[in-house]
């Protein structure tokens, strides 16, 4: 199961590595060819504007707990485990270390 989880932690994640970075003005995909580069800042600048959620409504993700409401997103993980959903089946859940990041894969963000 660790070799899994290390694997699935290579091919998808929702650690981003810029969490305090300010989101960009510019939207990082209308950069020009001459702009774009593979490295680490490129991807914190996908991440932060593409990949975080920003917008909570209750139809989609406020709970209500305790008669406190809250954003079903904003939960922090130290390591990525695998747990009964509930309906016997597997339900990977990834380390995360900004309380609103999507799942995504690196790979594919930056293609």
């Amino acid at each position: 199961m660790n070799e899994v989880l290390q694997y699935l932690n290579n091919m998808i994640t929702t650690v981003n590595p810029g969490f305090n970075v300010c989101i960009p003005e510019r939207h990082p995909c209308q950069k020009g060819s001459n702009e774009l580069s593979d490295d680490q800042w490129n991807y914190i600048d996908l991440i932060n504007k593409l990949q975080r959620h920003t917008r909570c409504s209750p139809a989609y993700c406020f709970r209500v707990k305790n008669e406190q409401q809250y954003c079903r997103f904003n939960y922090l993980k130290e390591n990525t485990f695998v747990r009964d959903d509930g309906h016997s089946q597997p339900e990977l859940v990834t380390k995360k270390n900004d309380p609103f990041i999507n799942l995504h894969s690196k790979l594919q963000l930056q293609g």
